[in-house]
């Protein structure tokens, strides 16, 4: 995903049923966030992205 350079970002990963699963406050450095999703187990999962500036991302993945 593309956001304003050294941004905090509020990230939620959700499973497909809509529990949180994850939940953190990072800070994206030069547009690149990490998160270590090892402690999931494989499945379907959504992670949102809550901006500073109001906006939010949700985007699916695959954890294999």
């Amino acid at each position: 995903f593309k956001s304003s350079i050294n941004q905090n970002i509020g990230v939620s990963v959700l499973d497909v049923m809509g529990r949180v699963v994850y939940q953190r406050n990072a800070k994206a450095v030069n547009q690149k966030l990490e998160l270590n999703v090892a402690h999931l187990k494989q499945g379907v999962y959504f992670m949102q992205l809550n901006f500073d500036n109001g906006k939010s991302v949700t985007k699916k993945f695959v954890k294999k």
